[in-house]
């Protein structure tokens, strides 16, 4: 056999094989980043020196009980939500306002207009 055949040979048979090995890299590097995703999205249970990590639904619901809580807060309701004492607060600092420029007039009347 030719020696250039031997070497056309061993080197069509090094690049195969190293196209081959770059496509299984990348072919593991997608399985991983699958395997990553799907270990999130459904969670995975306690193991020995690891805690439980919940999946994506069980997250959510969460995120969605906490989100009922804050908009029960920021709705007027029967006076208990912080919308409510924001509200009476404001209410209160208007009627001390009113009160001080009543106060305030008073004290010019008096003063005979000097301030």
């Amino acid at each position: 056999m030719d020696p250039a055949w031997i070497v056309a040979a061993v080197s069509l048979a090094t690049v195969l094989a190293a196209i081959i090995g770059w496509v299984l890299r990348k072919v593991f590097r997608a399985l991983r980043l699958l395997v990553r995703f799907t270990d999130d999205y459904f969670g995975e249970p306690a193991s020995p020196g690891r805690s439980e990590r919940p999946g994506v639904m069980t997250r959510l619901s969460r995120v969605e009980a906490v989100v009922h809580e804050i908009s029960a807060q920021v709705h007027v309701n029967s006076g208990h939500s912080l919308r409510d004492v924001v509200s009476r607060t404001e209410d209160n600092v208007s009627d001390i306002q009113k009160s001080l420029a009543e106060l305030k007039a008073q004290v010019s009347r008096l003063s005979g207009g000097k301030p």
